[in-house]
């Protein structure tokens, strides 16, 4: 079974010993004996302080039950709502860190989630999902400020992974406003 080395010393090919490091999560990525640095270390869902991270859930029922059995076995803590009002809703009243949103919604779409989310003083990243995402939607979801276009059938770790980038995008930006203003 592979072994996460989440925070390996940098090793002489010598020392490798032709171990097998793999999985998204930080640190190098060693595959026989060639080290390769992998991308900034994907976050948990829970903050430093303890406080969990909520991911709010704009989508049909189908939907939200197939993002709900991913999550389960998570630390994300999801809030779910079905139309554009719910999801405006939901906004003012949870800090949410991240917000994905069906492209469609029965009072709506995805633009009308995004403004509304644009509108806060601190926007989460919002994820549009779309069984028909091609090049010119995601480019319109990215032009738009949009975070990032998610395909259905959902994908565990395409989910996982897209959320957690996104939630540290989130988090990276704060922090960057932060220092700026202070």
């Amino acid at each position: 079974m592979p072994v996460l080395n989440t925070d390996p010393p940098l090793l002489p090919l010598a020392q490798v010993d032709r171990r097998l490091y793999t999985g998204f999560g930080g640190g190098t990525e060693v595959v026989g004996e060639v080290t390769l640095p992998l991308k900034k270390p994907v976050m948990s869902a829970v903050e430093p302080s303890g406080t969990q991270v909520t991911v709010l859930v704009a989508a049909p029922e189908g939907d939200r039950a197939a993002l709900r059995r991913i999550f389960e076995r998570s630390r994300w803590a999801l809030i779910e709502v079905s139309t554009v009002s719910e999801a405006t809703a939901a906004l003012r009243q949870n800090a949410a860190g991240v917000l994905i949103c069906e492209a469609v919604l029965p009072d709506g779409t995805w633009v009308e989630v995004l403004n509304q989310a644009r509108a806060l003083a601190f926007p989460p990243p919002v994820i549009v999902t779309a069984r028909q995402a091609d090049d010119d939607f995601w480019s319109d979801v990215l032009n738009r400020g949009g975070y990032n276009v998610l395909g259905k059938p959902f994908s565990e770790k395409e989910v996982f992974e897209m959320v957690s980038v996104a939630w540290r995008h989130r988090k990276d930006r704060l922090q960057f406003e932060a220092r700026a203003a202070g």
